[in-house]
């Protein structure tokens, strides 16, 4: 059963701006900030490396444009704003002041954090090159291949839920950067040898820069997809999925999921451009997030349910994208294949220490799924587990 439902909120535009008062107050403590920084050891960095040369982004291959010199770039005032730092006594105002001028004046943030055309925000760990890439995209391949036998062996089928990185799906809002070369193929790569081999695994990101087109499908200030992004994914998903638990003659009950508000949120990107106080006046925006949750349809459910047998078809393993309530992708899992499904994704674990956890553990033994949708981020890729035992 489907239930329509919208993703648009009705809201008054804000006009943009902040009010003569603030502004005056503004260029104040600006200028209060700057007339501090003529006492500021930090300055002496000025001095001492006035005639640093040209320097771009590093790395091994030519994935950025150039970028300006080093005055106005990078390490120079990543150095320059510890020293500040170390330098001043009034602690919070004046790391938020710092922020604020290296925002306004190169709209950088802290390093960890790259800010793109309308201050869309973008992790740095989306452009991480490795040496010797092909050996540890191949490691990589080799344990999803490795946990797919093993599952099969029990009769269980796996689908793997390649999330495509949010630089790749939103690259016309890099603004000065561009997407790396050397990730260029890594996606679309990866997903053909997961073919090849047989694993199921739907093409993500075509579903999401198509979907991208009728709404927003990643967070502006955050690493994470939001609610609508991660539903057409749960759709994908269960293009392939709802098949194979027909197959399986697993269990199966219908859940609806609605809209219940909108609220503000404050991406985890926005930790990296700490404005304090200023942050209101000049700062990236928060997102506005639609609040969904999935509810399970009365007297929908099959059998052993219905007789207080604990049966759960479908287990997701994954990251934060699969674990942030805020996304209810879980939720949407359950809606689209019309089954419940044990939450076993974890946060700031990656995706491999997940399900190497669940297939020791007691829950993989006394639930026995008849399918695992395993969620892997597009950036672990390029970082393979190290497994010490056999699955």
């Amino acid at each position: 059963m489907e239930f329509k439902r919208s993703y648009s909120e009705n809201r008054a535009k804000l006009i943009p701006g902040a009010s003569v008062v603030t502004g005056i107050l503004f260029i104040g403590v600006l200028s209060a900030g700057l007339g501090l920084s003529l006492f500021n050891p930090a300055l002496g960095l000025l001095v001492k490396d006035g005639g640093v040369g040209a320097w771009k982004y590093q790395s091994d291959e030519a994935g950025f444009k150039e970028k300006m010199s080093g005055v106005l770039k990078g390490e120079w005032s990543e150095e320059l704003q510890h020293r500040y730092e170390e330098g001043l006594l009034i602690g919070d105002f004046s790391v938020h002041l710092w922020t604020a001028l290296r925002y306004l004046a190169f709209l950088e943030g802290r390093s960890g954090v790259l800010v793109g055309e309308e201050n869309w925000l973008f992790t740095t760990e989306e452009f991480i090159h490795v040496e010797n890439e092909e050996k540890s995209l191949n490691m990589s391949l080799e344990y999803i291949l490795n946990v797919r036998d093993a599952l099969r062996g029990r009769d269980i089928e796996l689908i793997v839920a390649l999330i495509p990185s949010k630089a790749r799906v939103y690259s016309e809002k890099l603004g000065r950067y561009t997407f790396p070369t050397y990730a260029e193929k890594r996606y679309h790569w990866f997903l053909e040898k997961l073919h090849e081999y047989g694993v199921w695994a739907p093409d993500l990101y075509k579903e999401l820069v198509s979907a991208k087109k009728e709404n927003q499908v990643f967070l502006r200030t955050d690493t994470h997809w939001n609610p609508f992004g991660a539903e057409k994914t749960a759709e994908s998903i269960a293009g392939i999925g709802a098949a194979l638990l027909t197959q399986k003659g697993a269990d199966r009950a219908d859940f609806y999921s609605e809209v219940t508000g909108f609220r503000e949120y404050r991406g985890d990107l926005l930790s990296f451009i700490p404005l304090g106080t200023l942050e209101d006046i000049i700062g990236p925006k928060p997102d506005r997030i639609t609040v969904v949750r999935t509810n399970l349809l009365e007297d929908s459910a099959d059998g052993s349910r219905l007789f207080g047998e604990v049966s759960i078809p479908v287990t997701l393993i994954g990251t934060s994208f699969s674990k942030g309530e805020n996304w209810n992708f879980d939720g949407f899992l359950k809606e689209h294949l019309a089954a419940d499904v044990l939450q076993m994704a974890r946060e700031g674990k990656g995706p491999y220490e997940p399900m190497n956890e669940y297939l020791r553990s007691d829950t993989f033994i006394n639930i026995k799924p008849s399918l695992i949708i395993w969620e892997i981020p597009e950036r672990y890729l390029i970082k393979p587990p190290i497994v010490e035992e056999e699955l």
